[in-house]
């Protein structure tokens, strides 16, 4: 067999793979298992990355204005929209509800499974938790709990918060809910769902290498 066959066998195989996996994800809906206790949390989950939000500095963005600032915690990032000044500690926690502004979290990899306490900062608070672009829900909490999220067939590749739920009498108006996350613990994706790449490349790799036979 030639290399050019080679590599057009190579691109129909992946292709294929390919095709399957896909069908294979959309037919199979993302699961997700919610736990209000902490220890039945770890005794499904077992080994996390615990981040307690220790006090760290609160760094200047690059090309943003300096009313933006990051607090980087290694598997999640927090960006504070004017409620710190960059240079001055974040909190030992992520606090929401300082005034009108955001609060944006990244999580800087996939995980399979997250779990933290809420701290109420008020006496009731409602907000809108979102995992994923399809794993959302609405929750309300008048003490402080535990909220914990297990993945059984997918990941999670986002955490964000709307707190903008909270009735405040007189005005009857919606404003931000004050409450806090802490003791967050996070397992990150198995590294065999990297594999699903695999196919992708070879088919970059086999085109790649058609289209420039071609042009010869």
């Amino acid at each position: 067999m030639s290399w050019i066959a080679t590599r057009r066998a190579a691109a129909s195989t992946a292709l294929v793979v390919t095709i399957l996996l896909t069908v294979s994800a959309f037919d199979a809906q993302a699961s997700t298992i919610v736990y209000t206790d902490r220890a039945a949390f770890n005794a499904a989950v077992g080994a996390t990355t615990l981040l307690t939000f220790d006090p760290v500095v609160c760094a200047q963005l690059p090309d943003f204005p300096p009313i933006y600032c990051k607090a980087d915690y290694g598997l999640m990032t927090v960006v504070y929209d004017s409620v710190f000044i960059p240079g001055e500690l974040a909190p030992p926690y992520i606090r929401y509800g300082l005034g009108p502004y955001q609060v944006g979290t990244v999580l800087t990899k996939p995980v399979t499974a997250i779990g933290f306490d809420i701290i109420p900062l008020e006496p009731v608070i409602q907000f809108t938790l979102f995992l994923s672009p399809h794993d959302s829900g609405f929750f309300t909490f008048s003490a402080p709990s535990f909220l914990g999220f297990v993945s059984t067939d997918s990941v999670f590749s986002e955490f964000s918060i709307d707190n903008f739920h909270c009735s405040h009498p007189p005005l009857g108006s919606h404003e931000p809910c004050n409450l806090a996350i802490d003791n967050m613990a996070l397992q990150m994706a198995e590294p065999a769902t990297l594999s699903l790449l695999v196919p992708g490349v070879l088919i970059l790799w086999s085109t790649a290498g058609f289209f420039t036979v071609r042009k010869q």
